[in-house]
């Protein structure tokens, strides 16, 4: 599980966010379905509680992206994460298949899928722990949920052709709680 404070993005750059993500054991697709998004690449902004969040995206060989992920807290308590993934496409719908660097879960996954509108607004949601939990629970995925403190923490053990019918097949409105709008900018503070 990662921390009680989540900073995600990912392979198109995503994240911050306050709670724990689902992690997967495998991706989405291979790596060797990873789609070229050019679009992402760049320096994105948001406004999330009382962080300013920013993403540097770079594109790497194979499709991969590397995003760091810098946020400046009100409190002092500035965080960097570093994280590698990549695009495919499910259903219709670009997700991002995400791992962070140097943290969390070894060689764990979380997804999120994305929209692009115009040159200049990204917008990233997540996939909802309450509704992976319940997928595992009523075996829908195959997965382990177990409850702490901090909520639950979900690991998907399933293989990639359930999840990815789980994901294609399941209302969006039920299957994404968390949504955050990032901006271009020109750069980093």
């Amino acid at each position: 599980m990662y921390s009680s404070t989540v900073r995600a993005v990912g392979a198109l750059l995503l994240m911050a966010l306050v709670g724990c993500m689902p992690e997967s054991k495998q991706p989405l697709a291979p790596a060797s379905a990873a789609l070229p998004e050019p679009r992402l690449v760049g320096i994105w902004h948001a406004t999330i509680e009382d962080d300013e969040v920013y993403l540097k995206v770079r594109q790497r060989d194979g499709n991969w992206f590397d995003i760091a992920n810098f946020s400046i807290s009100k409190d002092g308590k500035d965080t960097l994460v570093y994280y590698r993934g990549y695009v495919t496409e499910l259903g219709g719908r670009r997700f991002a298949n995400l791992q962070e660097v140097g943290g969390g879960s070894k060689d764990a996954y979380f997804f999120a899928t994305y929209s692009l509108e115009g040159a200049d607004r990204l917008d990233v949601r997540f996939l909802s722990e309450t509704a992976v939990a319940e997928a595992i629970k009523a075996g829908r995925l195959k997965g382990q949920v177990t409850e702490n403190s901090l909520g639950n923490d979900i690991k998907i053990t399933d293989n990639p052709a359930r999840l990815a019918d789980f994901l294609t097949s399941t209302d969006p409105a039920t299957l994404y709680d968390k949504s955050l709008t990032f901006t271009r900018t020109a750069k980093l503070p």
